[in-house]
């Protein structure tokens, strides 16, 4: 699941320019977003899932989603950058973690 992020929250963009916005999500926003189409789209099979988002795991967010989901949540702790193609995803200054739902 690919979703902006900062230290904070997770957000989406609206398209540059005048009208541009950011919508602030919360964890349980996002993980609301992946149950509500049971993951189809996103091959989510109550499985473990594997979130793209600068700091998705920073200030309890990746355990939140972990929690909200009932399942395992990989995301990257710190920034991320996407390189050599999405099945080859490199981080930048972070590190991959692993939340386990408590």
């Amino acid at each position: 699941f690919l979703v902006h992020g900062s230290e904070e929250y997770f957000f989406v963009k609206g398209p540059a320019g005048p009208n541009s916005f950011r919508m602030v999500l919360s964890p349980e926003d996002v993980a609301n977003k992946i149950l509500s189409t049971k993951g189809q789209a996103l091959g989510f099979n109550d499985g473990p899932i594997r979130v793209l988002s600068c700091f998705g795991g920073d200030c309890g967010k990746g355990q939140a989603l972990a929690n909200s989901l009932g399942v395992e949540v990989k995301t990257p702790v710190g920034d991320y950058l996407v390189g050599g193609g999405f099945n080859n995803l490199r981080v930048g200054s972070g590190n991959w973690q692993s939340f386990f739902p408590h």
